[in-house]
């Protein structure tokens, strides 16, 4: 029986779909880098870099602290081993980092540096909400703590700087030995503090305070720009339990100007047995479900969902769901992103129960 050419060009064809099949996967597969471009104004302002490994538009893993950073310009900024840039002069410099074989760069502006102080409201007031001396149980209570009343976090700047600058004979701040301030020695526990450690000598909120202090402890302004919007990266992820992410936080101001507040900002978990989060926004699922990390700067707040999907769901039984309407199938969605099954059809009563008293 003569074979038709068909039958050996079927495999050899099906063959070649296949690998072309495969090479355009791991085309999708592409590494960025964020920013591309940064401006830094005054010496304590930070960028935080970003590194990403995505499939197509879904961000899959976080590579910053894999990747290998260099300034090019080292007199003008450094950055460390984890993305973090900092100001050293005025001018501009290129942050290069190094990736799975490929490089990629961040054009960084740096102005001000000598000429540009800490700003009360948008520096001190941030920083101080995000040590907690400003939050509802500490300076912030009803009649505030140890003589000492702060507004709640920090919502009325003018009402903060004359208890900080005046008060006390001017003895939480010293404009001839600022570093003898209490707003530093008490945090600090150079001197005894009810409220304990708050941040740690020539730490990022230390240093910011006493140059604050050094500079003639400037106090708020009123046409300063307000924070209009954060933007939060990422915004969603799906992560396998154990996996971390570094978020890079960006504030929009009412003039339009854009300023990385990675470091200022203040991250809270709203389930820490699924997520932690580090001061610095560096989070870690922990274990299966989902939860959002809160991220909040001079009144604005926005989150970052974290997934993490449940192990030995039968997706059999996904398969042979049929939603009845479009309330099912966003929860089919939601059902195959996290893993789960849905549960079997109960009883009108036991539907009842559970609506008005499980819950």
């Amino acid at each position: 029986m003569r074979r038709s050419p068909f039958h050996f060009a079927l495999p050899l064809l099906t063959f070649v779909f296949v690998l072309h099949s495969g090479a355009v996967t791991r085309a999708e597969l592409r590494v960025e880098i964020s920013p591309r471009e940064a401006t830094l104004q005054g010496r304590l302002d930070r960028l935080q870099i970003t590194v990403g490994r995505w499939d197509g538009e879904t961000l899959v893993a976080d590579l910053t602290r894999e990747a290998a950073y260099e300034s090019l310009a080292s007199d003008v900024a450094t950055v460390d081993n984890v993305g973090l840039v900092k100001p050293l002069a005025d001018g501009t410099t290129t942050v290069r980092a190094h990736m799975d074989g490929q490089t990629f760069d961040v054009a960084v502006q740096v102005t001000g540096v000598d000429s540009q102080p800490p700003s009360f409201d948008h520096d001190v007031i941030p920083i101080l909400a995000r040590t907690g001396c400003s939050t509802g149980a500490c300076h912030a209570s009803q009649y505030g703590k140890g003589d000492f009343k702060l507004s709640l976090l920090g919502f009325a700047p003018e009402q903060d700087h004359a208890p900080i600058v005046r008060e006390r004979s001017q003895r939480r701040v010293s404009a001839v030995d600022p570093s003898a301030s209490l707003i530093l020695t008490k945090p600090t526990l150079e001197v005894a503090h009810g409220g304990g450690r708050r941040f740690a000598r020539d730490s990022y909120e230390y240093n910011l305070l006493l140059e604050w202090i050094r500079s003639g402890m400037p106090g708020p302004q009123k046409d300063a720009a307000k924070v209009v919007d954060l933007l939060v990266e990422p915004p969603t992820r799906v992560y396998r339990s154990g996996e971390t992410q570094q978020l890079r936080v960006t504030a929009v101001f009412s003039d339009g100007r854009r300023q990385d507040v990675t470091q200022r900002a203040i991250y809270d978990s709203m389930s820490e047995a699924v997520v932690s989060v580090t001061p610095s926004g560096l989070m870690k699922a922990e274990d299966s479900g989902q939860a959002p990390v809160m991220v909040r700067y001079l009144g604005q707040a926005k989150i970052s969902l974290v997934v993490v999907p449940f192990t030995g769901a039968d997706p059999a039984e996904l398969a042979s769901y049929t939603p009845n309407n479009f309330i099912d199938e966003l929860a089919l969605k939601k059902w195959r992103q996290l893993g789960l099954s849905p549960a079997p059809l109960c009883s009108d009563e036991t539907f009842v129960r559970r609506v008005f008293l499980d819950a």
